[in-house]
């Protein structure tokens, strides 16, 4: 397996989305048991639906957290304690225009400018970044009672970033070469 980051990163990214979560789940759920109704929604990415040869290793952390949610789901839903996730793409947030990159530099405005932009061209629904607000109303839909039957879901709410390659420009061309000409 080529993973072009150091080990030390590696862990650092596997601890900061895997451990965490199940370190939080794992305090949270002795309590929830003993409620009439509760819920866990865990935050995750969509990179964990399918591999992404530019981010290995946030893929697989990934895509442990989407494992972690329904194994939790499993084991919790006995005592009635229902664990969902919600899987993002690129969120357009004010912390996101200054991240990082996958292994670790910063970037320079103009490159994070540019990563934003291209990630907003690869996304089907609107040609857009998610909105923070998107995110956080299907948050509260899965812990609500309007979801009181659901556990172990992960909705992914990324536009249909995740149905595509990183290529949609390509794609729309080809389908605008199919069905214009």
């Amino acid at each position: 397996l080529h993973l072009s980051i150091r080990r030390q990163r590696q862990m650092c990214i596997r601890d900061r989305n895997v451990r965490s979560m199940m370190h939080l789940c794992s305090l949270a759920v002795p309590f929830l048991k003993v409620q009439d109704k509760s819920s866990i929604t865990i935050l995750t990415s969509a990179q964990g639906t399918k591999p992404d040869p530019k981010s290995p290793v946030m893929s697989i952390a990934s895509a442990m957290v989407q494992q972690l949610i329904k194994c939790t789901a499993l084991e919790t839903a006995y005592h009635g304690v229902r664990v969902n996730g919600v899987a993002t793409g690129v969120i357009n947030t004010a912390a996101r225009t200054n991240q990082q990159d996958l292994i670790g530099m910063k970037l320079s405005e103009e490159e994070n400018r540019s990563y934003l932009d291209e990630a907003a061209r690869d996304i089907p629904l609107a040609g857009q970044l998610n909105a923070p607000k998107e995110v956080a109303e299907t948050m509260l839909f899965l812990a609500s009672d309007d979801a009181s039957f659901c556990t172990g879901e992960i909705m992914v709410v990324d536009g249909g970033q995740s149905l595509t390659t990183d290529n949609y420009d390509d794609y729309c061309a080809m389908l605008k070469s199919v069905y214009i000409e």
